[in-house]
């Protein structure tokens, strides 16, 4: 989507959940949050979970795909019929990237500028070892096929590598979720069985305060328990 399109699609979000927030009669000093959440918050979340998606399918074909380069290589073809081959070949996202490539030098820019742009929409580390590796073959020459063989092998090595952190963590991944999901979980079951048990945090000044404090202390922790359990490869 463009940004444009983003834009608006935050805005109706954020104007949708706000109404909500109205509607359901929340105090005014907690709508201006339910306003960041609705306009920033939930788009912003969205749109880094699709990204999020679309690079792990991309990281997960990719050696694949240098494999299709690797065989090609070493039968006579040239990298150009090699990445034509992946463009046609390869599943999404993949072969519709490579494809832009292949457009992209038949249209006159060199195999180092097209794989820059490539680079440009699809960041990641795996893709720039790639544009790294063809770079220097153009550059200083060598074994092409034997330097992407490797690089195949790196790029599968660090998604096992992925997996097994992952696996390590899902207990403390567990864990967070269980913690960050609790005290709204009670609140929300208090509600609905002993309303006025928590009448006074609604329909107070000081209630209200004390609501903003625990948002924003209830946010800080999910964040540092987020930070906690996240890990980079």
């Amino acid at each position: 989507i463009s940004p444009a399109q983003f834009v608006i699609m935050a805005f109706i979000c954020g104007t949708i959940v706000t109404g909500l927030g109205a509607l359901a009669g929340l105090p005014p000093i907690v709508l201006p949050a339910v306003a960041a959440v609705g306009y920033l918050g939930l788009p912003k979340m969205v749109l880094n979970f699709l990204i999020k998606r679309r690079l792990k399918r991309f990281v997960a074909a990719f050696p694949d795909a240098i494999d299709i380069i690797v065989r090609g290589v070493r039968s006579g073809l040239t990298v150009g019929e090699c990445l034509n081959i992946v463009g046609q070949e390869s599943p999404d996202p993949v072969g519709p990237e490579i494809g832009l490539v292949n457009e992209a030098i038949k249209l006159g820019q060199t195999m180092g500028d097209a794989l820059q742009r490539m680079s440009d929409r699809i960041p990641s580390p795996e893709f720039r070892y790639f544009t790294i590796v063809l770079g220097t073959q153009q550059t200083t020459g060598g074994n092409l096929a034997e330097t992407l063989a490797k690089l195949s092998d790196v790029l599968r090595s660090r998604k096992l590598m992925r997996e097994k952190i992952k696996a390590l963590s899902g207990e403390a991944v567990a864990s967070a979720m269980i913690i960050g999901s609790l005290p709204p979980g009670v609140v929300i079951l208090i509600s609905l069985t002993t309303p006025s048990y928590l009448s006074v945090l609604f329909h107070t000044t000081i209630g209200d305060i004390i609501l903003g404090g625990a948002v924003v202390w209830m946010g800080i922790g999910i964040f540092i328990m987020k930070r906690m359990v996240s890990f980079r490869i």
